[in-house]
């Protein structure tokens, strides 16, 4: 599960991974931790960031972001409120 503590509003698709890392996201596993910076796969990436906003056709968008990370690069994003649960998905991020 990934959680952001900077941003996601800021970032214009597609973004480079070097960029995104500006935003110092981290991802939980098991409670613990672990900054993404040692990710080094995901250098040449580019990410690209997809609000709740942007999909007004999603019924639930947290159950739609969580079933796509798990077939697709991609993980769930959350910031702010919610960051230490991510009770509600905020974005789904697309690894390309």
């Amino acid at each position: 599960m990934l959680v952001n503590d900077g941003s996601l509003q800021y970032f214009s698709n597609p973004v480079k991974f070097s960029e995104f890392l500006k935003a110092k996201p981290f991802i939980i596993i098991s409670d613990k931790k672990v900054s993404m910076k040692k990710m080094k796969d995901l250098y040449d990436a580019f990410t690209i960031v997809i609000k709740r906003d942007d999909i007004q056709e999603w019924e639930n968008f947290t159950e739609m972001a969580r079933l796509i990370s798990t077939y697709a690069s991609a993980l769930v994003a959350c910031e702010g409120r919610n960051r230490n649960k991510c009770d509600a998905v905020d974005a789904l991020l697309l690894f390309i």
